[in-house]
């Protein structure tokens, strides 16, 4: 009989486990998608380990050995995508737990295979990071990311922060954020007036610009910029919020506006909102075609 301290400690790193891959695993994953990732992960891990076992008996063990070190990530990586596919459900992602519940563990793994995902948006809804994106969709330096952030603003990753000082109103942003970014860098000094920093206690680590009339447009138009508010993605003033979803990304908007840029796409209405679903190329061609 297992000792019961022994039993209580590994219900308490189990459930520091799970804590810390529910904490890791934000966001939602559709039920199409969900399949692919699964089917895609199982294959490749079958394919592994037949070659490890094959490479093993004609004296290559090493795969063996590097496959053991790696399973406790793949299990990570395994566990995370479930728990995704549950907040696709509007689930917490404790409800993992039921898993190890005999036959209440049958329903949820039903639920999570073949039930269609909540309409439009929910509660553990995350937008894409929009500059990130920019880059691993290989379309930065050319098309920019403008968010906009109440009377503050941040292009890619520098924010400009709004103030007033010296009867002048100002943007001050970090010296060392606009030194990582040449293309704002650049642009900030050849065509924005430098001025004397607000005082603070980091005053010398600071660059302030003077505001300009219609900035946000101008910089738009010469940056080749996306419009981002409040996390979405904005066309023509109508908010398009953008999340990832497995390998693809998934446009989510009210079903009564109508965008002609999404227009020439496959939607499908679920409750009051439209959902687009578009492949890494897809989506690249759609922001390029609004900046």
């Amino acid at each position: 009989m297992q000792n019961p301290a022994v039993f209580i400690i590994e219900i308490v790193l189990s459930l520091l486990v799970l804590g810390y891959v529910v904490n890791h695993s934000e966001g939602r994953i559709s039920r199409n998608e969900f399949w692919k990732v699964k089917l895609a992960m199982s294959l490749g891990l079958i394919g592994y380990w037949t070659a490890a076992i094959w490479l093993s008996y004609n004296g290559f063990g090493f795969l063996v050995v590097i496959g053991l070190i790696a399973m406790p990530f793949f299990s990570f990586k395994w566990i995370q995508v479930s728990i995704r596919r549950l907040h696709d459900l509007n689930y917490s992602g404790w409800m993992f737990l039921f898993e190890y519940v005999p036959i209440v563990s049958l329903y949820f793994i039903i639920k999570r295979w073949f039930e269609n995902s909540s309409d439009g948006l929910n509660d553990y809804d995350i937008s894409i990071p929009y500059a990130e994106t920019l880059k691993k969709i290989d379309l930065y330096p050319n098309v920019n990311c403008i968010e906009l952030l109440g009377n503050n603003f941040s292009v890619n990753s520098v924010r400009f922060e709004y103030k007033k000082f010296n009867g002048k109103e100002i943007y001050e942003c970090s010296s060392l954020a606009l030194d990582s970014d040449k293309v704002v860098k650049n642009y900030f000094e050849e065509h924005f007036e430098k001025t004397e920093n607000s005082p603070s206690y980091a005053e010398k680590y600071h660059v302030s610009f003077v505001k300009k009339e219609r900035q946000i447009e101008e910089l738009k138009r010469n940056l080749h910029a996306i419009l981002i508010r409040n996390g979405y993605l904005l066309i023509d003033e109508n908010e398009i919020f953008v999340r990832k979803d497995g390998f693809s990304y998934a446009l989510v908007w009210e079903k009564d506006k109508f965008i002609v840029e999404l227009d020439r796409f496959q939607k499908i209405v679920t409750g009051d909102y439209n959902l687009l679903t578009l492949k890494k190329d897809q989506f690249k061609e759609l922001i390029e075609n609004i900046v």
